[in-house]
């Protein structure tokens, strides 16, 4: 799944289960009481948002250098470090009728 963290959850909310992590956060997917799912990274932003919108923009604004602009456009770039979308659908379909 591609994400962009500037901020994360740190600590759960009481009855909060984790379901997931990553290397930038403890707390990716979590859920509470089976009602409620909560994923940190950005399920909805595909990669042309991804690379136009937050890369290039943070690009031309100063706050990634060419090295860091390059190592996140081959991050997106390499299909095997994310779900693919009919995977997160899978996930939420079961999540959605337990």
């Amino acid at each position: 799944m591609l994400a962009v963290h500037g901020d994360h959850v740190k600590e759960l909310p009481p009855n909060a289960q984790q379901l997931g992590s990553s290397k930038r956060t403890d707390n990716e997917i979590w859920h509470i009481n089976e009602r409620v799912l909560c994923i940190q990274s950005h399920p909805e932003f595909n990669v042309h948002y991804i690379k136009e919108l937050i890369v290039n923009k943070m690009y031309d604004t100063g706050k990634l250098d060419d090295v860091q602009k390059n190592e996140c456009l081959e991050k997106i770039r390499n299909v095997t470090l994310s779900l693919s979308r009919n995977t997160m659908n899978k996930f939420l379909y079961q999540f959605l009728h337990i």
